[in-house]
C-alpha cells in the first residue's frame, strides 16, 4: 500500500456553531495553539445563532484571514452547516469540530501530523466522557444500531473525523441532523479500497455545557433520516 511520511498535507476545520457565545472564543484560542507548522482553515457556520456567536467569529477573523465565515440566513443544524462549510472549503482534508468546545484538539492534531498515508481516514471516538448515563447509554445503542444496519464496526459514529476532501465532496449526504456521520462513513465504506483507523481521543466538557443531542425535535428528525437513508441505501445494493 502506498504511503509517504512527508505528503502534504492541508486541513479545513469546519465549525458549525449555534448560540455559542460561550463557548467559541475559548475554543477557538484554543484550537490555533494546536495549528502551528499546518496549512489550514477554518470556518465557521454561524447557524442562525440569536445570541453574540456571530459578533465574536467576526473579531477572530478579523485577526486572522485564515478563518472564515458562512452566516447562514436559517437554521440548518449541525448536518447542514458542515454541508455549508464543505462547499467552500480548499483544502485536501475536511474534519468538523462542534463550536461548544467538547473536541480535545492538541490529541486530534496531533494524530493528524502523524497521518503517514494519504488514503487513509482517521476515525476518533471517545473515552472517559463525562456525560450522564442516560446520554451514554443512548449513544452506545445509537452505535449498535447504525453499525447492524449499515453492516460496519465502527467504535463510535458521532466523533470527529479527518476525511479525504475529494472523496467526501463525490458523496451526496443530506441529512441535517448529527446523523450525517453515519451517512457519510456508510458510504464512503461502499468504497471497496476505503481504509481508515480508529483513534481514541479525551473527551472534553465545554466551560457552558448544554447538549443539544435528545432535544425532542432532534432525536425525530434523526429517526426520519435514518430511515429514509436506510432504505435508500439499500435500494441502491440491490440495484447495483
Amino acid at each position: 500500500m502506498f504511503q509517504t511520511k512527508n505528503f502534504k498535507k492541508s486541513v479545513s476545520i469546519i465549525l458549525p456553531a449555534y448560540n455559542e457565545e460561550h463557548n467559541i472564543s475559548f475554543f477557538l484560542k484554543k484550537l490555533l495553539k494546536y495549528l502551528n507548522n499546518l496549512d489550514y482553515e477554518i470556518i465557521i457556520v454561524n447557524d442562525f445563532s440569536k445570541d453574540k456567536t456571530l459578533k465574536i467569529s467576526k473579531l477572530f477573523s478579523k485577526k486572522n484571514k485564515k478563518i472564515k465565515i458562512i452566516n447562514n440566513k436559517k437554521n440548518l443544524g449541525f448536518g447542514g452547516s458542515f454541508k455549508e462549510g464543505v462547499k467552500i472549503s480548499k483544502k485536501d482534508y475536511i474534519i468538523v469540530l462542534p463550536g461548544d468546545g467538547e473536541t480535545n484538539p492538541k490529541m486530534i492534531f496531533n494524530e493528524f501530523k502523524k497521518l503517514n498515508n494519504p488514503n487513509e481516514t482517521l476515525v476518533f471516538f471517545w473515552k472517559n466522557q463525562k456525560r450522564k448515563f442516560l446520554r451514554k447509554f443512548l449513544s452506545f445503542l445509537y452505535t449498535k444500531i447504525i453499525n447492524f444496519s449499515f453492516n460496519m464496526s465502527f467504535k463510535y459514529v458521532n466523533g470527529p473525523v479527518f476525511y479525504n476532501a475529494a472523496e467526501l465532496k463525490k458523496l451526496n449526504f443530506s441529512s441535517k441532523s448529527f446523523f450525517f456521520f453515519a451517512e457519510i462513513l456508510s458510504q464512503l465504506q461502499l468504497n471497496k479500497k476505503f481504509i481508515y483507523k480508529e483513534v481514541c481521543i479525551q473527551y472534553l466538557k465545554p466551560r457552558k455545557y448544554r447538549s443539544e443531542a435528545l432535544r425532542y425535535e432532534l432525536v425525530i428528525s434523526l429517526i426520519k433520516e435514518y430511515l429514509i437513508f436506510m432504505y435508500r441505501f439499500y435500494f441502491k445494493k440491490r440495484k447495483s
